[in-house]
Parts: C-alpha cells; sequence; structure tokens
C-alpha cells in the first residue's frame, strides 16, 4: 500500500481525476468504504454522508455518493440524498490520495481544497469511522 500512496502521490491531479473518471473503479472504493466501516468509532452517528467529488483540473462532472449509516452498518448508492448530517465536497484526486493514505484526511480541508458541511463532530471522526489508512 505504500508504494501506491507514493505513486499517487505523484501524480497529477489530472491524470488522476482521467484515470478515475466514472468507472467501476469508483463505485469500488465506495462500497470498500462501507465495508471498512466501524460502528465503535461512530459513537452513535446513524445518518447519512454525502460525497462529492469534483474534477476540476479536467472539467468532468462531479459524481455524488451517499454513505447511510445505520445500526452497526454502512451501505453505499450512487447520487446525493437530499437530508444528509455531512457533505464533504473535494476534488477526486485528493479523494483518492486520502484512500490509499497517501495524504492525510485534513490536508484538503487545511489547503481549502474541500468543504465540509453539517456535523463537524461526524466529520472529525470520518476517518476512525471508515479506517482510513495512515499518511505514509
Amino acid at each position: 500500500m505504500r508504494f501506491v500512496a507514493r505513486w499517487l502521490r505523484a501524480l497529477s491531479d489530472a491524470r488522476l481525476e482521467r484515470w478515475f473518471g466514472r468507472t467501476a473503479l469508483e463505485r469500488a472504493l465506495f462500497r470498500g468504504l462501507a465495508h471498512r466501516f466501524d460502528p465503535e468509532a461512530a459513537g452513535g452517528f446513524e445518518g447519512r454522508i454525502v460525497y462529492e467529488l469534483e474534477r476540476p483540473a479536467t472539467g468532468g462532472p462531479t459524481s455524488r455518493h451517499t454513505v447511510t449509516v445505520s445500526g452497526h452498518r454502512a451501505t453505499v448508492r450512487e447520487g446525493a440524498a437530499g437530508e444528509a448530517a455531512l457533505r464533504v465536497r473535494m476534488p477526486v484526486a485528493d479523494f483518492l490520495r486520502i484512500a490509499v493514505g497517501a495524504i492525510d484526511p485534513a490536508e484538503p480541508v487545511l489547503r481549502s481544497r474541500a468543504q465540509v458541511k453539517g456535523d463537524l463532530a461526524v466529520a472529525a471522526r470520518l476517518p476512525e469511522m471508515f479506517r482510513a489508512p495512515r499518511p505514509v
């Protein structure tokens, strides 16, 4: 995984956007995210989290995915839920880099590349809730 993290860190945003696209890989990453859900880290949270992945380097369309946490499991579907406890908007390149541990999950927010709206306590727990790899 360290090799993949270093490799993704080195690639340009445009290249990652073209590679990631709106493909089965994107759906697989979100299914993996739901599969890694840790209910203990959720702290009793139940609700929806909407991810909006932008493609500013290529001008591609924004994709949206809704993760629903209910009980001890998380499920994902394409599209944005109307009501959500949290909305996370960021470039798809940053999402990929976070998913493999190439960057810290807070980095896009601190660099004004991501917007987080809603329950900030839930936002702070996202890395633990979905067992994000530690940055290398």
